[in-house]
């Protein structure tokens, strides 16, 4: 979508928003990606909400937004949350990408140019070091170093991975929840380096004909688990190569928990497999066929 403001005497902005209500930006689903692109080529700002108590959320969004003059202003002090987006923002050299707003938080996202930028309450603009960031801002989300089914799990997409509201992520405690769904590959990269969890609801069945349905590069120990003990993983491999397990863990050293749950892993030649030799496997009161 691209909304621009082409009057080039208006000191209009694109989007004004008046009056003390929450008002949310978001994609109407997880699995299509949105590019919003807003120009304002007269001297107004990108976005302007006018009330205090009023609130303004961006969610899922990629927002590419131009102007000779601020980005997202508030003259009221109205709080914005992001959450999960990506931003580009180009303004007026000595404005601001997003200005006098009484609070921003950042969720899933943050300023990578200037890297470590910090929006300050004070100064009601984003602050790198005691210099005023203006003229150009880039705000992007983290990769969590997980795929399932080739969907890279990202801040944008971690609340509900594949749009079928049966996968979802948290970082900060590093828990990849599957529930009741059906995938063919979770695949973790080697990049993770704190210990991973995945959290099995219901009965979860993975099934591949070449690879493993679960295949653990992280550089960190993994533990599978349920809630309540009732959860159920199925890891299912056909084929017969030597090479490949239903469940295989690559990185030499790390330990696999399976813990409180009941985990059924089938290969045509392995069911759960190492890769160095070096590895380890626990099982801790867990039910499961191999």
């Amino acid at each position: 979508v691209t909304l621009t403001t082409t009057n080039n005497s208006s000191s209009w902005s694109t989007f004004w928003l008046k009056g003390a209500y929450d008002y949310t930006i978001t994609r109407l689903s997880s699995t299509i990606n949105t590019n919003l692109t807003v120009k304002n080529q007269g001297n107004g700002d990108i976005l302007a909400i006018d009330e205090a108590g009023a609130a303004l959320e961006l969610s899922g969004i990629t927002l590419n937004a131009t102007s000779n003059r601020d980005g997202l202003y508030s003259s009221g002090g109205a709080t914005l949350s992001i959450r999960g987006c990506k931003a580009n923002f180009t303004c007026g050299s000595n404005d601001n990408p997003i200005y006098r707003f009484s609070s921003v938080l950042l969720e899933r996202c943050s300023v990578t140019k200037p890297s470590g930028a910090k929006y300050s309450t004070s100064s009601k603009c984003f602050m790198n070091g005691s210099a005023k960031v203006s003229g150009s801002m880039t705000i992007d989300v983290p990769d969590y170093n997980i795929e399932v089914d080739g969907v890279k799990v990202t801040g944008m997409n971690a609340n509900n991975v594949g749009g079928n509201d049966k996968v979802r992520y948290n970082a900060e405690s590093n828990i990849l929840t599957l529930e009741n769904v059906t995938f063919n590959e979770i695949y973790t990269k080697h990049g993770m380096t704190k210990d991973f969890t995945i959290r099995v609801a219901g009965t979860c069945s993975g099934t591949r004909s070449t690879g493993a349905a679960l295949y653990l590069d992280n550089n960190s120990n993994t533990t599978i688990t349920s809630t309540d003990g009732t959860g159920v993983l199925n890891a299912t491999t056909t084929s017969t190569n030597v090479n490949y397990a239903a469940i295989k863990v690559y990185q030499s050293g790390k330990q696999l928990t399976i813990k409180n749950c009941t985990v059924n892993a089938k290969g045509g030649y392995w069911g759960i497999a190492g890769f160095n030799g070096d590895e380890k496997l626990l099982i801790d009161d867990t039910n499961g066929t191999g």
